[in-house]
């Protein structure tokens, strides 16, 4: 009921906000082992270390390649959406995520879509993430928007797409759909 009534009190809502094609590596040569998919680290929830995921995350956003594709998916959606928001490369971050999120202004939208590198974590699908800017990360602020930290968002749109690889694929999670 309280949820009910919070969407009905929402009112002049903006249409769109749109956060993708962030920076994965500076300059416009790919690393030599950029990968388009990221593979999972194996993790042992027995012998779990906090530093150890976040090396394995270090290591794996320098195979990353930039996302052309991603921007072409923003030029669209503003097509679609011309009052849209979007937000891409450098202010494509967590740390913009998070500023946004503080500032209440994700509450403000109807459609929320993110177009980025996604991380499964088929062992634990809490630390399954979307991956955002990795040039300009800080221990609070380190790229990786895990499923575990998404319900710390204030989130009240209609419908968000995360648009990155594997999102569709992990557990099927009786009552929650798909966790990945």
């Amino acid at each position: 009921k309280q949820r009910e009534q919070d969407y009905q009190s929402l009112k002049g809502r903006k249409t769109l906000l749109a956060m993708g094609a962030p920076r994965y590596h500076s300059s416009e040569q790919p690393p030599k082992d950029c990968d388009r998919a990221i593979r999972a680290p194996n993790i042992d929830l027995e012998t779990f270390n906090p530093q150890d995921y976040q090396r394995a995350l270090k290591k794996l956003s320098g195979q990353l390649c930039n996302l052309p594709g991603a921007k072409k998916e923003l030029a669209a959606l503003k097509q679609q959406f011309p009052d849209a928001t979007l937000y891409q490369e450098a202010e494509a971050s967590e740390a913009k995520l998070q500023s946004l999120n503080e500032a209440k202004v994700l509450t403000d939208y109807e459609y929320l879509v993110f177009s980025t590198h996604g991380y499964l974590s088929p062992q634990t699908p809490a630390l399954s993430a979307l991956v955002l800017d990795q040039l300009d990360t800080t221990d609070k602020a380190d790229g990786y928007v895990t499923a575990g930290e998404w319900p710390g968002y204030d989130l009240k749109s209609d419908l968000m797409v995360l648009s990155a690889c594997q999102t569709g694929v992990g557990k099927v999670m009786r009552g929650e759909g798909v966790m990945g």
